[in-house]
């Protein structure tokens, strides 16, 4: 949030450009500072996912503009970071520009907060959908499941109003959860072909006949690691974590 007594005590008024190097999306911003070197990146959300994502080595700032006070600087943010700017693909700015984008400089804004670790922040409702999509939900509260049920169809999974049971399940939907598709079965291993299966377990002992040892977990892959969300657990590869709790996946079985 902008700060205007504060900006004023700076010498410099800028607005910057920070570039992803890698797939060239952009986040423009307002800063006040005594040094116009100091290497600031940006506070954005996304950014800052973004940075922690892709490593700060390849990002870039570029100073577009500078002015002698905080009003000129944000008047040109708000001039240049529009709805129309902020609705696309290719940039991280998720509010308006002018005053911060926080306060009174802007407009349409709405409160979500991400499931997993009950941040709140306020976002342009152009991107909404966005964040929506990434495990983040609206308002400032975690909205209780009181009344609720679950459904699913296939491998979506809703909460819906008890009263609307009916209808869903007319639509194909069904009560409670998805059927793992491993529930029932059990791992086994073949030292000689190297390789993990799963088998019934009336095809158990058929299977030991055959070389095959009975395991009680899982194979686990070297450099995996667990993943969650609502409910959903699996193993991944250690380099794609990362962009998982980007979705909204936590690390970790529960």
């Amino acid at each position: 949030m902008a700060n205007l007594s504060k900006s004023r005590k700076n010498k410099y008024h800028l607005i910057y450009k920070t570039t992803n190097l890698i797939n060239s999306k952009v986040y423009i911003g307002a800063h006040s500072t005594n040094d116009i070197n100091d290497g600031y990146m940006g506070s954005g959300k996304m950014l800052h996912y973004a940075i922690k994502k892709y490593g700060a080595e390849n990002f870039k700032r570029e100073i577009l503009h500078l002015f002698d006070s905080p009003e000129e600087m944000f008047e040109k943010e708000k001039e240049i970071v529009t709805e129309e700017f902020v609705s696309r693909s290719d940039v991280y700015n998720i509010v308006t520009g002018g005053f911060g984008g926080f306060n009174k400089g802007s407009k349409n804004l709405r409160h979500i907060t991400n499931t997993n670790t009950g941040e709140v922040i306020a976002v342009d409702k152009i991107k909404l959908k966005e964040f929506l999509n990434n495990g983040w939900f609206l308002g400032g509260v975690e909205p209780s499941n009181k009344g609720k049920v679950y459904v699913y169809k296939g491998n979506n999974r809703i909460a819906i109003d008890s009263l609307e049971v009916d209808k869903y399940l007319k639509e194909g939907w069904q009560l409670g959860y998805a059927k793992s598709p491993t529930k029932g079965k059990i791992w086994i291993y073949h030292k000689i072909k190297n390789r993990y299966t799963l088998c019934e377990e009336a095809e158990l002992e058929d299977y030991i006949n055959q070389g095959w040892i009975k395991k009680k977990l899982a194979p686990v892959k070297k450099g995996s690691v667990w993943i969650n969300k609502e409910g959903q657990r699996k193993r991944i590869d250690k380099d794609l974590l990362d962009e998982y709790l980007l979705l909204g996946w936590t690390k970790g079985r529960k």
